[in-house]
């Protein structure tokens, strides 16, 4: 199984910005390099981490997955980040 990790924005959207002027795009990144480096240190027989390139905007971070998915057997995980004034909100689908 290969189970992809995606940062939500990208490319000219930044996303949710925050009142310091933290760019959500940013964050997420941060995100998923800590969640592949853990995931890579763990024994994951049979399973592939792989990270939708950074730079890629949502519509080509789709195309991606989409061409290198199998679709009945992989998962996909992009993160986002909202702007909660300083609540934390954590949602899974």
């Amino acid at each position: 199984m290969k189970v992809f990790l995606a940062a939500g924005h990208g490319g000219e959207d930044p996303g949710s910005i925050g009142a310091n002027g933290t760019r959500e795009a940013d964050e997420v990144i941060k995100v998923v390099d800590a969640a592949t480096a853990f995931l890579k240190r763990q024994d994951l027989k049979g399973h592939e981490i792989i990270v939708v390139p950074h730079q890629y905007a949502l519509q080509a971070g789709v195309q991606y997955i989409n061409q290198h998915a199998n679709e009945s057997e992989d998962i996909c995980i992009e993160v986002h980040l909202n702007n909660n004034k300083g609540k934390l909100i954590v949602t899974g689908k």
